[in-house]
């Protein structure tokens, strides 16, 4: 066990390299311990060499367990079993000989590595670095040599003017390398001997700028009045507080984000992205997200202080130069009106955009609200006691979608929020198409709207306002709105064709992955409660006449809260289990499981792409999952003549329609209490399932 390690995320990259080619299975032979054997993939070395003929072309490596229990069982450090952690390690050795060298992706790192490409991409449209790019030309430009607050201002408006100007630049605009140079040695009056040294490099005039650019950037910025830049007391002409990082996006002397980051650091790539997005607020919510990655939820970011700062900045600064119009609509220009009342037409969704609004009374805005604020005295939901008894993805998912609504109405103060923003949620939410072109779900609208109701209650009941009893909120605003017109209606999953079945069985596919797609469809659960098994849910009936039927008992499962689902799933006979051993049955999923213990999101992802999309018709069959097979079951029990089968012992069997809005007391006496192992037995064993033999 010692030294060994294991990457979940370099070793989804090798499977889907390298399992199709090697198979790697675990073998248990007399007097060894269990190993892993993989074929040596078909591949070319680096110098050209075939790798699979070299030497013996099996690649075998021990376990280092006793037994092949021991093997699948999951390691409580590393997370996955020793099973899986030695497949990575033979696929590490595949990599290293094969010279691939793998890299695990960061998200910060790739969203600086797109803003690089957005910089130097000239025909993306970026207004604010744009002006910063000017100041930067003005400093170098040999044709102006003469550098005055006058001479840009008249140096800006000729950008502006002639787009077609070109610079006099013979700068070199690179930092120069400095070095150090040993000089001797200096021995001081107590005989104790010093090495000397100095740095040596060849400065041009770009690093002479920049040791001196405070002060070069404040000679342009003397005239107040012209420049119209604005500081945070309101007045102008301040240098902003980022104009020491405009240099290093200027110089951009790297290849990808990840060198930026190294050489000009995380706060110069913060800035770098807000300019090359041009402070899309969209790109600026994914960054907000990944930043400070080391600071604990609750304490100060200054990462994401930065970030904010700059927003603010250039918000407070549109402000200034596009002030609203004071007049009275009938005063105002038809021009005008006529501009609104197009705006107001559109029926597309609008570019998001930071909405600060004045926030005279001092309210706390929905994010504060959400995470809450010590300093301030704010409670927040997302910390709230009612989701202790929640499941992680639960509250994750709660707080996501309310995330999401302040990227449409804004971060606002909670005192400002009306049954409008609710409905520009989702009208918002309507009008957005997604990657496969269909426009949001109507179920997907309404748990956004539910969840920011629940969340103003939440305000409502425990955000007061200072040194009162009363909420800063003193309705709930997403109550009592219909928003049945908004969005797509719910497409059902639909069963597989006859075909289709017989397609899917006659694939390719490994003894776990087909004995899971046979569980499926013969006994009726989940893909969240299958991958979760484990051999001591496997039981024989205690009745009499019951000791020969085998069961699943699901009363310890963690996929529903409620009692239809924790039930007893009977197996058909048609169903071969391999030789009872210990822990999971499905060990290979277990490395997926999320905070709440559910892995079936993985699983579902890599079975849909192996064997789902495959025999699909056509781009149209998209209603065909993985679920489907629990709708096969369904059909294939309805089917059933001479006697039908019982309504209420199917929906026992699949614990299907045993979810939904209807309460626990009303549910069960509709389907009253789990049927026997023998009533569920015999439906099961009266199905054929001739797809399964082929």
């Amino acid at each position: 066990m010692a030294n060994r390690t294991f990457s979940a995320e370099i070793y989804q990259l090798q499977v889907a390299d390298y399992e199709q080619l090697s198979g790697p299975n675990l073998v248990k032979k007399p007097n060894r311990k269990p190993f892993i054997r993989a074929t040596r993939p078909k591949l070319s070395k680096p110098d050209g060499t075939d790798f699979y003929s070299i030497g013996n072309r099996f690649k075998e490596l021990s376990t280092g367990c006793k037994t092949e229990s021991d093997a699948k069982k999951i390691d409580p450090v590393l997370k996955v079993s020793l099973e899986t952690v030695t497949a990575h390690e033979i696929y590490n050795y595949f990599d290293k000989e094969l010279g691939v060298v793998r890299e695990v992706r960061d998200p910060f790192t790739d969203l600086i590595e797109r803003a690089r490409r957005a910089v130097v991409n000239l025909k993306l449209i970026k207004p604010k670095l744009q002006y910063w790019t000017w100041v930067n030309d003005y400093l170098l430009d040999d044709n102006h040599p003469t550098k005055s607050a006058m001479s840009f201002i008249a140096y800006h408006n000729l950008r502006k003017d002639n787009p077609n100007y070109k610079p006099k630049i013979t700068t070199t605009v690179k930092r120069t390398e400095t070095t150090e140079v040993f000089k001797g040695i200096r021995i001081d009056e107590e005989g104790i001997e010093h090495e000397i040294s100095e740095d040596r490099h060849n400065p041009n005039y770009w690093n002479h700028l920049l040791e001196n650019y405070d002060d070069a950037v404040r000679l342009i910025y003397n005239i107040q009045s012209e420049m119209g830049i604005i500081s945070e007391d309101g007045s102008s002409a301040v240098i902003p507080f980022f104009f020491r990082y405009m240099p290093d996006i200027y110089e951009l002397d790297v290849e990808t984000g990840r060198e930026y980051i190294k050489r000009y650091g995380r706060d110069s790539a913060i800035v770098l992205a807000y300019f090359a997005h041009d402070g899309d607020a969209n790109e600026m919510y994914d960054l907000f997200e990944i930043l400070d990655p080391t600071v604990e939820a609750g304490n100060h970011r200054p990462e994401a202080q930065l970030l904010r700062n700059l927003t603010e900045y250039y918000e407070r600064l549109r402000k200034e130069e596009n002030p609203q119009n004071p007049l009275p609509k009938d005063l105002q220009t038809i021009k005008e009106l006529e501009a609104q009342a197009k705006l107001e037409a559109v029926d597309e969704p609008k570019p998001v955009r930071p909405r600060i609004a004045p926030n005279i009374s001092g309210s706390p805005t929905l994010l504060e609200c959400l995470f809450g604020d010590e300093e301030k005295g704010i409670a927040g939901y997302y910390n709230d006691e009612k989701w202790l008894n929640k499941k992680k993805r639960t509250r994750t998912g709660v707080a996501n979608h309310i995330k999401a609504c302040t990227r449409i109405i804004g971060d606002l103060p909670v005192d400002q929020i009306t049954h409008n923003h609710g409905y520009e949620i989702a009208k918002y939410l309507h009008n957005r198409i997604n990657k496969k072109g269909n426009r949001s779900a109507n179920k997907t609208i309404e748990t956004h709207i539910n969840d920011m109701g629940t969340f103003s209650k939440f305000i409502i009941q425990r955000i007061k306002r200072p040194n009162a009893i009363t909420s800063w909120m003193t309705y709930n605003p997403f109550s009592d709105l219909d928003i049945s017109a908004y969005g797509e209606k719910k497409r059902a999953y639909e069963a597989l064709k006859e075909g289709q079945l017989y397609s899917l069985f006659a694939r390719q596919m490994t003894d776990s992955h087909r004995l899971l797609f046979e569980i499926l469809i013969k006994c009726g659960v989940r893909l969240d409660e299958a991958v979760l098994l484990e051999w001591e849910q496997l039981k024989t009936g205690s009745r009499g006449g019951e000791e020969h039927i085998r069961y699943f008992d699901l009363s310890t499962s963690i996929i529903k809260n409620d009692a239809f689902s924790n039930r007893n799933v009977v197996l058909p006979e048609s169903l071969e289990l391999p030789e009872k051993g210990e822990g999971a049955i499905f060990p290979e999923w277990q490395q997926y499981l999320d905070g709440d213990g559910k892995g079936s999101k993985e699983a579902s992802r890599q079975l849909m792409e192996k064997y789902i999309k495959p025999i699909r018709y056509n781009e149209q069959d998209d209603r065909k999952v993985i679920h489907s097979l629990r709708h096969n079951l369904i059909g294939l029990m309805n089917d059933l003549n001479d006697p039908p089968a019982v309504e209420h012992h199917m929906d026992w069997i699949t614990g299907h329609g045993m979810e939904g809005d209807r309460p626990e007391s009303e549910r069960k006496s509709s389907y009253g209490s789990d049927p026997s192992l023998k009533n569920k037995y015999i439906i099961v064993n009266r199905i054929q399932h001739p797809w399964c033999k082929v």
